[in-house]
């Protein structure tokens, strides 16, 4: 791993275009929203809604420390953003399932994440992610979620999780808990020493070449259902933020 972080440093200039585009620009946080919950502040597809996320590290006996975080409603309105500019930070299987669709499922979310945190001995912290989505029709989802560095996958991990009935406004809804999955050992060891180079410029740089990609099917079928591309950064502040944008051809 430590060679990948010297080859993701050296070769940080190669993106700097991208990271100054004024369309990834970090937001500010509290924004009111002026039309309230709708489908122009969520991450919804015409069959899956996501109703937050949640990345953090948490020591036996503390409280969770919040790495990244996602909510249901995002503080400004979703801007499309081409799939070109972002097209060699990912493996070609994100190219394939563009050209299937569904057009409204692609996604990508610019995270500041928070990592002013105390490693501590590895084994006795638990590294987790949350997350909740809402849907109107009864099936089971499989969630891939790929750990991508220079666009290539290094690690994959595939979850399933069934739903469960909820009444809402009069409404059947679907319910999907994903509690405390936890991290797979090459992100916490990723996070490790992303940590050792303590300065946020150095970080940043090796981000630049580190990206995640999260995949939700329909187990049954195999249709997709939403497509989660993920751009990180480490936020200058103590609260982590995003900024979701639509995939766009």
């Amino acid at each position: 791993m430590l060679h990948q972080f010297a080859a993701a440093i050296s070769s940080s200039n190669r993106f700097v275009s991208q990271l100054n585009n004024p369309i990834l620009l970090r937001p500010s946080p509290g924004l009111p929203l002026e039309n309230g919950e709708n489908e122009e502040h969520t991450m919804a597809s015409s069959k899956l809604t996501l109703c937050g996320l949640e990345a953090y590290v948490q020591k036996p006996g503390d409280e969770k420390h919040i790495m990244l975080r996602i909510p249901k409603v995002a503080d400004e309105p979703l801007e499309d953003v081409a799939f070109d500019a972002i097209r060699d930070k990912y493996p070609q299987i994100l190219e394939d399932l563009m050209k299937n669709g569904p057009s409204d499922g692609f996604f990508l979310v610019k995270c500041w994440g928070n990592v002013d945190f105390e490693i501590g001995n590895l084994e006795s912290m638990s590294y987790a992610v949350d997350s909740f989505y809402d849907s109107k029709y009864n099936f089971d989802i499989s969630v891939s979620t790929k750990v991508c560095s220079f666009g290539t996958q290094v690690v994959e991990k595939v979850e399933i999780y069934s739903p469960v009935e909820e009444q809402k406004d009069g409404s059947i809804i679907y319910h999907f808990s994903l509690e405390g999955s936890p991290m797979c050992e090459y992100m916490v060891r990723f996070i490790s020493e992303l940590k050792k180079l303590v300065a946020h410029e150095l970080m940043n740089s090796v981000l630049d070449n580190f990206t995640v990609l999260q995949i939700v099917t329909n187990k049954l079928t195999g249709e997709t259902l939403m497509v989660c591309c993920f751009i990180l950064e480490v936020s200058p502040d103590f609260d982590p933020t995003c900024r979701i944008y639509r995939i766009v051809q």
